[in-house]
């Protein structure tokens, strides 16, 4: 009976000891996941912050003066700012000519404000003039697509120009030639400064028709 009870008294001492050693185990485990579920639910938080509804670009000049000068100093700071993110959100070489009509056009649209302030240090008397130039995210979205449609089709533009414009010297050449010929040489006074009158007439028009109809044409929207 002793010996009974021994080993009864055993068995029990070693399932208490199973038991609190299973506790032990089950509150370590809880500890990191405890930590986990907190930190995932802080970076939940934290994700779920809500996203700025708009773009900020913002040019600051420094001047002892401030005139005309200063105030194109302004506008150029500006527009290599907006340049500078254009090419940033696009990916593409925008170029400072078609950046200033973009300025035009990104100005008209709604909700886009354009805020200027200015501050002087007391001990020397320099200007600090900074303009800040808001633009909703809606129309960023909206004005890359066009940005870069428009950049597209001001290189086709020129490419075209360019071949056509080869192609019509090569054609005033080839018929200049082929006159020469047919009347032996004796129209070539004539003939070779008309070709080159009617070729640079031709291509200065061409080129005028393509900076007003095409390069030059007012945005739409």
């Amino acid at each position: 009976k002793l010996g009974r009870q021994a080993v009864e008294a055993t068995a029990r001492v070693v399932v208490w000891r199973n038991v609190a050693m299973g506790l032990a185990a089950s509150l370590l485990a809880a500890g990191p996941m405890a930590v986990a579920q907190e930190g995932g639910s802080s970076e939940g938080r934290e994700g779920a912050q809500t996203p700025p509804s708009a773009q900020k670009i913002i040019a600051t000049v420094h001047d002892l003066r401030y005139d005309e000068t200063t105030e194109r100093v302004v506008e150029e700071s500006l527009r290599r700012q907006v340049l500078s993110k254009a090419r940033e959100w696009s990916g593409l070489p925008i170029s400072e000519g078609q950046i200033v009509r973009e300025m035009l056009w990104l100005l008209r649209q709604e909700g886009v404000q354009q805020t200027r302030s200015q501050s002087v240090d007391p001990l020397t008397g320099r200007r600090t003039i900074q303009v800040e130039l808001t633009l909703p995210l809606e129309l960023v979205e909206r004005w890359l697509p066009q940005l870069k449609a428009r950049h597209l089709k001001w290189h086709r533009t020129l490419l075209a120009g360019w071949a056509a414009t080869a192609g019509l010297w090569l054609v005033a050449a080839l018929a200049t030639v082929v006159v020469d010929r047919l009347t032996g040489g004796y129209r070539r006074g004539w003939l070779i400064p008309g070709a080159l009158c009617t070729a640079a007439g031709l291509t200065a028009a061409g080129w005028w028709y393509l900076y007003e109809a095409v390069l030059n044409a007012p945005f739409a929207g």
